[in-house]
């Protein structure tokens, strides 16, 4: 006999349910999907920030075998010029964000003012504001880290050269574009300043007026006579921030200062905040090379003191979730109220998380002389 009414609606309801109960089963399994996948790129993402800033900061100071160092350049230029300095930075200070304190993102646009920030300048004790170069990338409520280091060049072969020569002779093209921030040294003494000729020629001379930021007093003679026992390295000088990205995200930037000008790169999107405390030995005699306490930037007592550097970052995931939208306040650097940062993210549906690493020095306890 054939199927009747009833049998019939029995047959779609039963169907009706099967088909939302596996409807229901796939709506759950995309968004769980969405949510893992979107944590997996926030992990990455994190993952490869710390990678990014790893290398840099360990190798943080390196000045070859030389543990003393004369600054030839311009004084009083800030953090980013500072090669007397391994590591070091600017702490925003416009509201507080140093441990203890707490800070609201309301705007993802909001680079400030120069002024906004300080760091400690080693020269005159004065706070110095954030440099020129990097003016309107920087977000408000992030810390900066500076990062200096050298690069040796065992293809320049200097030769020897009297205190008052002009050029320092190195025999064939030095391959340095003008304007870099250059290394001299032995395994005794060494100066720092910025090269005034191009990279064809077969010298290194004294910057007189073009470049920024300039030596100090060019004209005058070398501090020491160098011999063809010295070794030639470029300086580098990296600065690391958070700012609005090309996709209208925070992301994570490294400016390289070189050549007397800043290439700024893109490192990695949904980096919303960066906090960095500076690990100092208060007792740096006792040569076990540990910090005694972990400061902001502006109140290092001196950069030959920092053996560490922790970084605390605040990542969110690129995409909004199915979630109840909601600022959340996440806690940075620190465990309590105290020691930490307390950060309040703006409101919208994203997953956030923080990561915090802290990376020690190679090159500690290179004692420099000031100039």
């Amino acid at each position: 006999r054939g199927v009747t009414l009833v049998e019939l609606m029995i047959a779609m309801v039963i169907s009706l349910l099967v088909l939302l109960g596996v409807a229901t089963v796939y709506s759950s399994s995309k968004r769980s999907y969405k949510v893992q996948e979107e944590m997996a790129r926030l992990q990455e993402n994190a993952r490869y920030a710390f990678a990014s800033m790893a290398g840099d900061i360990t190798e943080a100071g390196f000045a070859g075998c030389n543990p003393k160092l004369q600054n030839l350049l311009n004084t009083n230029q800030g953090a980013l010029f500072d090669f007397m300095a391994g590591i070091d930075g600017w702490e925003y200070t416009a509201t507080s964000t140093a441990p203890g304190q707490s800070y609201t993102i309301t705007s993802l646009a909001n680079t400030g003012s120069t002024s906004d920030w300080t760091s400690y300048d080693w020269g005159n004790g004065a706070g110095t504001d954030l440099a020129a170069e990097l003016d309107g990338n920087v977000l408000r409520g992030n810390d900066v880290l500076v990062i200096k280091k050298n690069i040796l060049r065992d293809d320049i072969g200097l030769q020897q050269t009297p205190i008052t020569a002009a050029a320092i002779p190195t025999g064939n093209a030095t391959g340095i574009p003008q304007c870099s921030i250059v290394v001299v040294t032995d395994c005794q003494r060494g100066v720092v300043f910025q090269k005034g000729n191009n990279a064809s020629a077969s010298s290194l001379t004294r910057a007189t007026g073009a470049c920024s930021p300039g030596n100090s007093n060019p004209s005058n003679p070398w501090p020491f006579e160098i011999t063809d026992q010295f070794r030639a390295m470029e300086a580098k000088s990296y600065a690391y921030y958070v700012g609005p990205g090309a996709s209208g995200e925070p992301a994570l930037f490294r400016a390289d200062y070189g050549a007397g000008s800043i290439v700024i790169e893109e490192l990695v999107e949904g980096v919303e905040n960066m906090q960095v405390l500076y690990g100092e030995d208060l007792t740096p005699t006792d040569t076990d090379y540990r910090p005694t306490r972990y400061v902001t930037a502006d109140n290092i007592t001196h950069p030959d003191n920092v053996m560490s550097v922790r970084v605390s970052l605040l990542v969110r995931t690129p995409q909004e979730l199915n979630r109840p939208q909601a600022s959340r306040t996440l806690r940075l650097l620190g465990v309590d109220a105290a020691t930490g940062v307390d950060v309040t993210t703006m409101n919208d549906r994203r997953v956030r998380k923080v990561f915090t690493s802290t990376f020690f020095l190679r090159n500690k306890g290179l004692y420099r002389e000031r100039p």
